[in-house]
């Protein structure tokens, strides 16, 4: 029964992490078991996405493997700006995974600001385009899909990143764009509008 319920739980709310160097088998069943009964928590306490702009909203994982809460609120693009999670439901939502992890150690800055960063934007941008509502996910909803959602209001809305980040926070109090996002934020900020009243 014990091994049905698991089973049960990781088809649910399993993430798709691969093996960590060394790591035996038994170690990464229990940190998959582990992780998806995080995001089976998650799902029940922060499963509602938050919308930041018109047709742009904010959430963690919780959100992204909530369907009826995802279609309730008109969403049908899901950018998951996360390595792990599962795109849950490919015959119901349109899907971009951008692979972003969320430790400054293992980012590189040039990477993320030439390549990373403009693949979210040109997808939530052709979304809304198509009058489409946009879920921009990570894990927590804390730094990653805070980091790309700033970075669209600064682009698109032509708000500086401290006016960005206010909007982000007015809804998600908990964003928090890591150190090296915040980096390039700045460095955004600065190209988009010149020196001087960024963050």
């Amino acid at each position: 029964m014990k091994s049905a319920l698991i089973a049960f739980i990781l088809e649910k709310y399993g993430t798709e992490e691969t093996h960590r160097d060394g790591e035996d088998q038994a170690s990464y069943d229990k940190r998959m078991v582990t992780a998806a009964f995080f995001v089976m928590k998650l799902t029940r306490v922060d499963s509602n996405p938050i919308k930041v702009i018109d047709s742009l909203w904010i959430g963690s994982i919780g959100s992204a493997y909530s369907p009826d809460v995802l279609t309730n609120n008109s969403i049908s693009k899901i950018l998951c700006v996360a390595e792990s999670p599962k795109l849950m439901f490919p015959d119901r939502f349109c899907y971009l995974r951008v692979s972003m992890l969320d430790d400054p150690i293992k980012l590189d800055a040039e990477h993320l600001r030439t390549v990373l960063l403009p693949e979210c934007l040109t997808f939530i941008k052709a979304a809304i385009d198509e009058g489409c509502n946009v879920l921009v996910h990570c894990f927590l909803g804390v730094s990653r899909s805070a980091f790309v959602c700033c970075a669209y209001i600064m682009l698109h809305s032509r708000l500086r990143l401290w006016q960005a980040l206010e909007m982000v926070r007015a809804v998600r109090p908990m964003a928090q764009p890591n150190s090296l996002f915040m980096q390039v934020l700045r460095s955004y900020d600065s190209e988009l509008f010149g020196n001087g009243h960024g963050v």
